[in-house]
């Protein structure tokens, strides 16, 4: 009886090794191709991101060069508040001449 329940080395590779490797060999490819269609995805959908966050910076660049102004831009305009600063300065200027010169009875000094 010994005999019939005992097996060789050899049945043994035979009924259980083979196959036991057989089995993990596929396993480990089923694995790796999940692996590889789960990286696929992911890879995807990070150039998906990466596209609309590259198309946003476009978008938001374009916005920012058409509604602000350029250094250009704001010289002129610090250039003409400048120039209507020192005609008001003028103008106080002669009225305070003239407000002097009023209260020192003088002759009012004339200008622009």
């Amino acid at each position: 009886m010994s005999e019939v329940t005992a097996l060789s080395l050899s049945q043994w590779i035979t009924v259980v090794e083979v196959p036991l490797i057989i089995a993990i060999f596929g396993w480990i490819m089923k694995m790796k191709g999940e692996q590889a269609a789960k990286h696929e995805a992911i890879a995807s959908a990070l150039a998906r991101v990466e596209q609309k966050a590259t198309q946003d910076l476009y978008d938001f660049k374009l916005q920012a060069a058409q509604a602000y102004a350029t250094s250009a831009q704001i010289q002129e305009v610090e250039r003409r508040m400048l120039d209507g600063i020192r005609r008001i300065e003028t103008k106080v200027d002669t009225l305070n001449a003239n407000y002097i010169r009023v209260l020192t009875h003088q002759a009012p000094v004339t200008g622009d």
